[in-house]
């Protein structure tokens, strides 16, 4: 099934709606844990959406790339191409358990990020639309310690 849909699911990624986009990686996440095989081939896409603008993009693809580095990591070890510097004949290290956890919280902070600055929102929204557009102006100032203005009667 995962051959299906896989071509429609990479179209997504270039969606303008960032939930969309964040979905759509959280679904190449799923195939690769179903069928590694059908994904892998995908991790320029991956990389990308590491640099979304929208910090809940990047952390799916974050946690996606975590699997993907620690599945196989020694298709994601730098090569070095200097004609200077050849190749190390010595297999790469895994991951190390403190790369990944710090991986994981880099992708918790993008997240709990994008939450505050969604719950701001939604307060200035909801002070605008009770108290009218001056209660946005006075929860935006409250760092000036100013006396609100006087109530009107």
């Amino acid at each position: 099934m995962v051959p299906a849909v896989i071509g429609d699911v990479v179209k997504l990624l270039k969606h303008d709606v960032e939930l969309v986009r964040k979905k759509a990686v959280m679904a190449l996440h799923r195939f690769y844990q179903i069928q590694p095989e059908s994904v892998e081939h995908l991790t320029d896409k991956i990389r990308r959406a590491l640099c979304d603008k929208d910090p809940a993009v990047m952390a799916a693809s974050l946690c996606m790339l975590a699997d993907l580095v620690q599945g196989n990591p020694s298709a994601y070890v730098p090569r070095c191409q200097h004609p200077h510097h050849p190749q190390p004949q010595t297999a790469p290290s895994p991951p190390s358990l403190a790369t990944l956890a710090t991986l994981a919280t880099l992708a918790t902070l993008a997240t709990l990020t994008a939450l505050t600055a969604l719950a701001t929102h939604t307060a200035l929204v909801f002070q605008h639309q009770v108290q009218g557009p001056s209660a946005v102006f006075r929860f935006n100032s409250q760092a000036d310690h100013r006396a609100p203005p006087p109530a009107r009667l």
